[in-house]
Formats: C-alpha cells, sequence, structure tokens
C-alpha cells in the first residue's frame, strides 16, 4: 500500500460522498422517555477467521438486540459469505451482505454504499467497526447525510501498536479520517482502559468510553477424550492450547520457543494451534517448528468452531496467549469461562484486571517468561486447578453479559440517542 492506494481511497469516498467534509448540524434529539433504539452495525467482515472482532460484534448485537435495542448487521460479502462455513450468523439478527468492488482491498463496496444511503435513516445509530477502511467511512458518510448519530469501535487500529503498520500511509490518511470519520462521531468506544488510553484519535476531541464486549457462551458440552485422541496424546501430557489468528504480534513465535524449554526440562508438553492467517506468516511459524526440533509436539489444527472449539477447550489443561499487543482478549474470556487455567502477556489488555485476582498467569512478552509461566501449570497441577477457579470465576463477573457488560452496552446508546432520558443518566460508562 502506498500514496497511490491512498488517492484511490480519498478519492473514491469523496466521490461517493460529493466531496463533503462538512454537514449541517443534526436536528437535536428531544425524546425524554426511554424507547427501543435500533442500530446499524457496519463491519467489512464477518469471516470468524478475521479474529476476535468479529465474535465481539456478533455477541454485542445479540446481546442488545435482547435486550431491547435491536441490531442489524451490514457487511461485505468476501471471506464470509453467507454460503461460507466460516460466516458469521448472530442469532436473532439480521445480517445484509453486499459485494465489494474495487479497490476491493480497501473494503469497498458500490453496493453498500447506495443501500446505506436509502436505509441509514432507518436506524436510531450507527455503529461503525474500525478505522481504516472504505467500509467506515461509506457508513460514517451515510449517517451524516441521514442525520443519524454515529459512533466509531476502533477495535485497537489507533493503538500505537497497529499504528505502526503501513505507518506512511496512515500518517497521511490520518487527517482525513479525523475529519470524516472520528471528528463527527458522536464517541468512541473502547473494550478496555488500556486502549482507550493509548488510543491515537488524531486530534479528534470526540468523548470515549470503555465498555467491554460482551462474550456469549458457546453451546454445548466439550468432548476431552475425543480430542486428545484426535491428536494422539495420553492423558498425562500436557496439552497446551493457542487459540486465535496466525499473525506476528501474537507471540506464536515465542511460545513455541518456551514449548522447546519445556521439553528440554523433561516436561511431557505439547502445543496445539488452532488458527490460520496469512500463509506466509503460517510458513515462517512452521519454520521455527522445524528448527526447534519439536515437529512431533506441535499440532496444527487450523480453525475451529462450533463443537470442535468447545472440544479443543475441554482436551487443553492450559490456554496460552502470549501478545505483543491486544485490545482486549476475546479468546482468553473464552478460555477462561471453559474452566481453563491461562497464561497471558502483560500486553493483553484485560491482563491488569485479571493478574491482581490470581485468575491468570501474567508474564512479560519474551522468551523466558513465558515458558516459566507455562511451567508453573505444567508443574503444580493443583495451583493450575485454583487458578482456572478464580479465572472462571473473574469471568463471570467482569464479563457477564445478563448482568454487567450488557446493561452498560445498551445504557451507552440511550445516552447517546435520548440524551435526556433516566437510562442515559446511568450509562455507567467511563
Amino acid at each position: 500500500m502506498g500514496d497511490k492506494t491512498a488517492r484511490q481511497m480519498v478519492g473514491g469516498v469523496q466521490q461517493l460522498t460529493d466531496g463533503r467534509d462538512t454537514v449541517e448540524a443534526a436536528p437535536p434529539v428531544s425524546d425524554a422517555t426511554p424507547r427501543e433504539v435500533r442500530c446499524l452495525h457496519v463491519i467489512a467482515s464477518m469471516d470468524a477467521t478475521h479474529g476476535g472482532d468479529v465474535r465481539a460484534t456478533a455477541d454485542l448485537c445479540t446481546t442488545l438486540t435482547f435486550l431491547g435495542a435491536p441490531c442489524e448487521i451490514a457487511t461485505l460479502d468476501g471471506g464470509g459469505a453467507a454460503g461460507s462455513s466460516t460466516a458469521v450468523h448472530p442469532q436473532d439478527v439480521p445480517v445484509h451482505r453486499f459485494a465489494p468492488s474495487f479497490p476491493r482491498r480497501l473494503g469497498n463496496s458500490m453496493q453498500l454504499a447506495r443501500w446505506l444511503h436509502r436505509h441509514a435513516r432507518d436506524f436510531d445509530l450507527l455503529e461503525v467497526h474500525g478505522v481504516f477502511c472504505a467500509t467506515s467511512l461509506l457508513a460514517a458518510s451515510a449517517a451524516r447525510r441521514s442525520h443519524v448519530p454515529f459512533i466509531v469501535h476502533p477495535h485497537g487500529s489507533l493503538d500505537p501498536f497497529d499504528l505502526r503498520k503501513h505507518r506512511a500511509l496512515k500518517r497521511l490518511l490520518g487527517p482525513f479520517f479525523d475529519r470524516m470519520l472520528l471528528r463527527p462521531a458522536r464517541a468512541l468506544v473502547f473494550t478496555s482502559p488500556v486502549e482507550m488510553a493509548n488510543a491515537n484519535s488524531f486530534g479528534a476531541p470526540t468523548p470515549r468510553f470503555n465498555v467491554p464486549p460482551p462474550i456469549l457462551n458457546d453451546p454445548g458440552t466439550g468432548d476431552r477424550d475425543a480430542f486428545r485422541a484426535r491428536i494422539d496424546v495420553g492423558a498425562a501430557t500436557f496439552v497446551l492450547l493457542f487459540m486465535s489468528r496466525i499473525d506476528y504480534k501474537k507471540g506464536l513465535v515465542r511460545t513455541l520457543r518456551a514449548l522447546a524449554r519445556l521439553r528440554d526440562d523433561a516436561i511431557d508438553a505439547v502445543l496445539v494451534i488452532a488458527g490460520s492467517g496469512d500463509s506466509a506468516y503460517e510458513a515462517t511459524v512452521e519454520a521455527e517448528v522445524e528448527r526447534l526440533g519439536i515437529d512431533a509436539h506441535v499440532h496444527f489444527i487450523g480453525f475451529v468452531d462450533g463443537q470442535d472449539k468447545v472440544d479443543a477447550f475441554a482436551g487443553a489443561d492450559a490456554f496460552v496467549l502470549a501478545s505483543d499487543n491486544e485490545n482486549f482478549g476475546v479468546v482468553v474470556v473464552e478460555a477462561l469461562r471453559a474452566g481453563l487455567p491461562v497464561v497471558i502477556s502483560d500486553q493483553v489488555a484485560i491482563a491488569a484486571d485479571l493478574g491482581v485476582t490470581g485468575a491468570a498467569v501474567v508474564v512479560e512478552p519474551d522468551d523466558e517468561a513465558t515458558a516459566a509461566g507455562i511451567a508453573t501449570l505444567a508443574r503444580d497441577r493443583r495451583r493450575a486447578a485454583a487458578i482456572a477457579d478464580a479465572g472462571r470465576h473473574a469471568a463471570a463477573t467482569l464479563y457477564d453479559w445478563r448482568a454487567v457488560v450488557g446493561p452498560r452496552q445498551r445504557a451507552l446508546r440511550s445516552s447517546i440517542v435520548c440524551p435526556d432520558s433516566r437510562h442515559g443518566a446511568h450509562a455507567e460508562v467511563h
């Protein structure tokens, strides 16, 4: 991506919006009584293989709909196409899918733009997921033209770590996204205090809110024996589970090196890698496995969902995510609920909440610390069980969708759409 790509993005969106960078002030919202709030979520992909952002969006929409803020989703019909096995279909949430168009790598869609132009006014609130894509700009433009308030979920895209990717391009586009997306938004909604504190919003004074995403329980009961038979390990083997996108920031290479250290220390441990990613980086990971000589102790099982996913949680003895950066850590909460002790780096945003209560083993993101954290669980199963119990309790108290997270999410939307209502007065977001 370079200057030509940037000009294509800016030029294309300006053409769709008639080049407008200002909009008439929206009529004031005067609804003083609580009412149903209809929300449209616009996101570039609803493909489960794209990671926690998709899962968080799906669970958020299901939760809000259940709590009286019915949601719909508008997305591109790409890798998560309606007939795809990895397409996410949130319960009771209509999903509108649109064909991508040039430049499709930037999340552009003329079909989506036309649909938003006709239907944005049918909703009380538009929710834009992600920052640096045409999908977000199209949604913001439609909201402004229709005088519908909108909020932005950055999903980590404003974190300095993420801004280093394509740094020159993002520096070039930053003022444009500030003007077209971040400043006109009613709120920037972050998933953790860490993400909110670190976010670089390019000077936009838009109010910031921290509200954790609701993460729903996966249905079904896992089959521990079936999973362990699948990877051909005995009852005494310590099974370590990594379940995430295979991406450089996930700390997977350091996790492999940690496993090699454990094997050198005569700990009977294996690593299961459940996920997929860029083929070039997958090749890098596989080459590291071969270099370390641990081929027989690393199992690549690909992306898992449904029963395969709950089986993986049931069959593992611990979960690891030694990332360089995570704006939340959806899969960590899933692992906690599944009853697994977790080893996470201190760069996972929820590590601070979990570490202080003994609900996780929190380590620095380096080879030695990661190996030591995993060894703590592998050598002392009683301590591992105590950490797992604390983790399950933390997941229930901090991230329960019915009693804690869901009502806060609902209150935030009421405070934006109905600012004078009693719901708005009790938003409980900060």
